[in-house]
C-alpha cells in the first residue's frame, strides 16, 4: 500500500492555500484538496512533502510542522504568490471559509479542522 504526505500551505497572514484539482483528476476531479503526493520508497514524509511542493509550486523554502499522524504538516511559506505546476491551480482562504467551501475534499476538511482545533492560529 502507497503512503501519502501532504501539506496545508499557510501564508503569513494565517489564511490556508489550497490546490484545485483538474477536471481530469482520477481521483477528486475539480475539489480542493491539499499539495502533496504518494510517498517514494526510502523517502520520509517530510522528504515527500519537500520533493512534492517543489514539483507542484515555485516555492523554494518553507517551515515545516507536523500535524498529524497521516503525515499531514502545516508547511508555512513566505509568500501566497507563487507558481502551482500541478493541478487547475491554488485558492486562498480562510481556514473557516475553507472548511465552508462545498467542493472540498473530506481529507482536507479533516486536516483543516486538525488545524483549527489542535494549532488556533
Amino acid at each position: 500500500m502507497k503512503q501519502i504526505a501532504a501539506a496545508i500551505l499557510l501564508a503569513p497572514d494565517g489564511h490556508v492555500i489550497l490546490q484545485r484539482r483538474t477536471e481530469d483528476d482520477l481521483t477528486k476531479p475539480n475539489k480542493l484538496a491539499l499539495f502533496g503526493g504518494h510517498m517514494e520508497e526510502g523517502e520520509t514524509p517530510g522528504q515527500t512533502i519537500d520533493r512534492e511542493l517543489k514539483e507542484e509550486t515555485s516555492l523554494t523554502s518553507f517551515d515545516l510542522e507536523k500535524l498529524a499522524e497521516q503525515h499531514w504538516y502545516v508547511a508555512s511559506v513566505g509568500s501566497s504568490t507563487f507558481t502551482v505546476y500541478e493541478g487547475a491551480g491554488a485558492e486562498i482562504f480562510t481556514v473557516d471559509e475553507a472548511l465552508a467551501h462545498p467542493d472540498i475534499t473530506y481529507s482536507t476538511r479533516y486536516a483543516l479542522e486538525r488545524l483549527k482545533y489542535d494549532r488556533p492560529l
